[in-house]
């Protein structure tokens, strides 16, 4: 007989018989039927499947083994431990830098670069290592019930195999995967980030060099306004849109050209190409500089790239300045007292994150450099940003107060704060840090309300309204369109742009007479969603949607979004929207929290029954719509608004 293997080890063994019928649970994250045939179900006698991808593996298993019990277990609808799970995540993040320093002791000299790290940034409740958190949570709830003598799992990344094999150990459970499964993923080695910190460092050292010798040779020589009161920093070219001839900052809208007409002040713009990482590509750095020479340089605007500060000596000092280095070693020592999660270490769920700050930090460190000399020009009062809540907003804001001692530094909301969104590391005895803004400007009560519940003092927030999205008022009558075509708008967020293209297309790529407008995140990679999507679209038509939200959506009869603020422009132009619910953990999106009736897909056969109703005017709940973007976007002139606060502010 064949002997039993308790644990697969690296998972290339194939699963042999075991010594007796047992109960097994099996966890499906792959997109593939057959992922359970790999195994051998000789001894189980009683199965039940947890399908986290929406596969047909219930009806293939059934059909291939008609003897075995085969069960499929509901979803879990946002549990306690899913709860339990969000708050230790949270509060485990937080509470690094203070846990280091009682453990390291005076040798923790390098928390500095904390601020400036991937996990101190905000979204973290929407990345993949949350993600991945809450499929342990699910996982772990079934098997501490003590009914299962196995876990079999298929699809898991490597990182969530680790995590899997210590709780089956600690609950003396046998754990398998099918062969060529990964069980340690080596992509992370601290190694491989310092050579992609050289490698980022040149690539960006080389894009200054090309910038330099660009501006020199066709004289886009940037203007200084030396006396200038106000400093706007722009993500250009990257956040730029041609509006009536006139290229300008999709956050900053038309409040630049209402301060100048109000003979109020003419901002200095501060552009850079380091809040993207998109430019360290030298390929689409110099496209991105034939679209600064196209919308911004034919302007008579004032403007500096920060970057343009920076010297040989100081990308020299970057690359062998240790302390990211120091402070991911720091983290990766102590590991198992930081990241204990139900009796396990869930570190390696982590690994990816902590090792990007190797390359991550020196790069934003330069950014701090860069503003500290630049805004050292200027005898400015206020400066005002959007993405402060980033670590490249965070070195923006600490190099501009290192540069102007009594400088103000206002934080602009940029994309819709939700439940599962909002993660800005705010300590309330800590506010007076320099990375934290002296005011964050706010959409609406909503937001507001979030923040305070985060921590974060209401003497520091303006709720203004949305600047960049001055056309979306509320209406006094919100009137549904006619449902003269099946034209479906496809609105992901950031962070689960490939999950919900994969979701929607299966769920509706078969139906002939739709037609799926994928609208793509603007920092997410156009083709290779394309290519995901095309995968799973076999008679319906789509297409990769580049133009403004505003302009498609007069075209669109149905709208599918997540947590984007693009359900609140599609209610706002009465077209009916579907928010599609993640697949397990907790319903954090931007409806829910706003306590307004909606209509939630979580599986595609609810998916499918929406979109083949008669009339989706059906769905449009007036009152529901209006109360929802009233709370969320404050109404009236919002340029105005901004204006008069930026007046007060610079008066």
């Amino acid at each position: 007989m064949d002997e039993p293997v308790s644990h697969c080890k690296m998972g290339v063994k194939k699963e042999t018989h075991w010594w007796a019928p047992m109960k097994a649970l099996f966890v499906s994250l792959a997109d593939d039927p057959q992922s359970l045939s790999r195994f051998s179900l000789d001894a189980i006698s009683s199965l039940d499947v947890l399908d986290l991808c929406h596969s047909d593996t219930v009806d293939t298993l059934r059909e291939e083994n008609p003897a075995l019990e085969i069960n499929l277990l509901a979803r879990d609808d946002g549990t306690s431990d899913f709860v339990e799970a969000s708050d230790w995540y949270v509060s485990t993040v937080n509470s690094i830098p203070r846990k280091l320093k009682a453990l390291a002791g005076n040798t923790a000299d390098d928390l500095s670069a904390w601020r400036f790290s991937e996990l101190a940034d905000k979204n973290s409740l929407i990345r993949p290592s949350f993600r991945e958190l809450l499929v342990l949570t699910a996982i772990h709830t079934l098997l501490k019930s003590g009914e299962y003598q196995a876990l079999l799992v298929a699809g898991t990344p490597p990182q969530v195999n680790q995590c899997l094999l210590s709780l089956c150990k600690l609950l003396h459970i046998r754990f398998v995967l099918p062969p060529g499964s990964l069980l340690v993923h080596r992509k992370h080695s601290r190694f491989r980030c310092f050579l992609t910190r050289i490698h980022v460092l040149v690539n960006m050292f080389i894009n200054v060099i090309i910038w330099k010798v660009v501006r020199r040779k066709r004289g886009l020589d940037p203007s200084l306004g030396t006396d200038r009161k106000l400093l706007l920093v722009s993500d250009c070219p990257r956040q730029w849109r041609d509006k009536t001839g006139t290229a300008v900052d999709r956050y900053w809208a038309d409040l630049p050209a209402t301060l100048e007409r109000r003979q109020m002040t003419k901002p200095q713009w501060l552009f850079s190409f380091f809040l993207s990482e998109h430019y360290c590509s030298h390929r689409e750095f110099i496209d991105g500089l034939k679209e600064v020479e196209k919308l911004v340089c034919g302007q008579e605007l004032p403007w500096i790239f920060i970057e343009d500060q920076l010297t040989p000596l100081d990308f020299l000092k970057a690359a062998f300045d240790c302390g990211s280095v120091r402070l991911a070693n720091d983290i990766h020592r102590r590991k198992d007292q930081l990241f204990q999660w139900n009796g396990i270490s869930v570190y390696p769920l982590f690994r990816g994150l902590i090792n990007a700050t190797i390359y991550s930090v020196p790069l934003r460190s330069l950014l701090m450099t860069a503003t500290q000399r630049t805004t050292a020009a200027f005898d400015a009062n206020l400066l005002a940003m959007y993405g402060f809540e980033f670590g490249s907003g965070r070195a923006i804001i600490s190099g501009a107060r290192r540069g102007l001692r009594n400088l103000k530094v206002w934080g602009l909301q940029h994309g819709p704060i939700a439940p599962g969104k909002i993660f800005y590391d705010v300590d309330p005895n800590s506010v007076n840090e320099l990375h934290i803004p002296d005011k964050i400007l706010l959409d609406g009560d909503f937001a507001g309300e979030l923040m305070a519940k985060f921590n974060f003092p209401d003497k520091r927030m303006l709720i203004l309204g949305p600047l960049r999205f001055g056309h979306v008022q509320p209406a006094d009558t919100i009137k549904p369109k006619e449902n003269n075509r099946k034209k479906i708008l496809i609105a992901p967020g950031l962070h689960d742009c490939h999950s919900m293209i994969q979701f929607v297309a299966k769920s509706l790529g078969d139906i002939p007479d739709i037609e799926l407008v994928i609208k793509i995140h603007p920092q997410s990679r156009y083709e290779f969603e394309t290519s995901r999507a095309s995968k799973y679209i076999t008679k319906a038509e789509y297409k990769i949607e580049r133009r403004p939200v505003p302009e498609v959506l007069g075209e669109i009869d149905l709208a599918i979004v997540s947590y984007s603020t693009v359900g609140l422009e599609a209610l706002q132009s009465g077209v009916p929207v579907i928010e599609i619910r993640p697949d397990y953990g907790i319903d954090w999106g931007l409806f829910s929290a706003a306590e307004t009736s909606r209509h939630l897909a979580s599986t595609p056969m609810a998916l499918r029954d929406f979109v083949g109703r008669e009339d989706w005017t059906a769905m449009f709940d007036e009152t529901s719509a209006a109360t929802l973007i009233s709370r969320v976007f404050k109404p009236g002139n919002v340029t105005e608004r901004y204006a008069n606060a930026f007046e007060k502010e610079l008066s």
